[in-house]
């Protein structure tokens, strides 16, 4: 469901602090710049997410959470992408005997 323009700006933005350490700055400062100065929220999301796909960037549940709270907002909740990321691109769980081990 397409929600109002400030709300999808929050989850955009929420969604991009969610994986800011895993992304390119570049791909950061471009987001960044299409929420505050081009103030395109729908255009913001579409860019993140083009660059986590494109970079491959593993997510963990609650990164991939933001992002898809962030594209449902902007009414993107049956892209594809989506689904390549819930597919491809979750980062696994680690197994109780890995926890172990930290």
């Amino acid at each position: 469901m397409i929600q109002e323009p400030h709300r999808q700006r929050v989850l955009v933005r929420d969604a991009l602090e969610s994986v800011r350490h895993a992304i390119p700055r570049d791909l950061a400062r471009d987001v960044e710049d299409y929420l505050r100065r081009v103030g395109d929220p729908e255009l913001a999301a579409d860019v993140l997410v083009d660059g986590i796909v494109e970079g491959r960037v593993l997510l963990n549940v609650d990164e991939f959470d933001a992002v898809r709270l962030a594209m449902e907002a902007c009414g993107r909740d049956r892209d594809r992408r989506l689904a390549w990321l819930q597919e491809h691109g979750l980062r696994p769980l680690p197994a109780a005997s890995d926890e172990l081990e930290e």
